[in-house]
């Protein structure tokens, strides 16, 4: 499902945290580079902490926070996506398949995936 950026996303992200609190992620960024991506990936593991989101005019910033993985609860890493145009997501029946990307005004794409579920 795909989400404009002229839409508060707030609620929406609000319940996404909600249904992924705690669970180790996975952080991403692609870059266009010709006719190619170039890939980026920023962290492994870390559990997802919370989100934020900020409309600003045209587009919304949106921070994603990760705890340590050591399960201190405090907030380790922050990652903004800075003029985010849309949003795409992923919701699986299990949360096995749930993740978000969002895609900014320069064109990079921030895709959040997470780690396997305990069995």
């Amino acid at each position: 499902m795909k989400a404009e950026a002229k839409h508060d996303w707030t609620r929406f992200l609000d319940l996404f945290l909600e249904r992924n609190q705690d669970r180790p992620t996975r952080l991403g960024v692609f870059v266009e580079s010709g006719e190619a991506f170039d890939d980026y990936w920023i962290e492994d593991g870390m559990p997802l902490n919370g989100i934020t989101v900020e409309p600003k005019g045209e587009g919304t910033d949106v921070e994603l926070m990760f705890a340590d993985a050591g399960g201190s609860g405090e907030t380790r890493m922050t990652h903004v996506v800075t003029d985010a145009r849309s949003m795409k997501f992923e919701l699986g029946l299990l949360r096995d398949s749930d993740s978000l990307e969002f895609s900014d005004s320069e064109g990079k794409h921030t895709v959040l995936r997470f780690e396997n579920l305990p069995n």
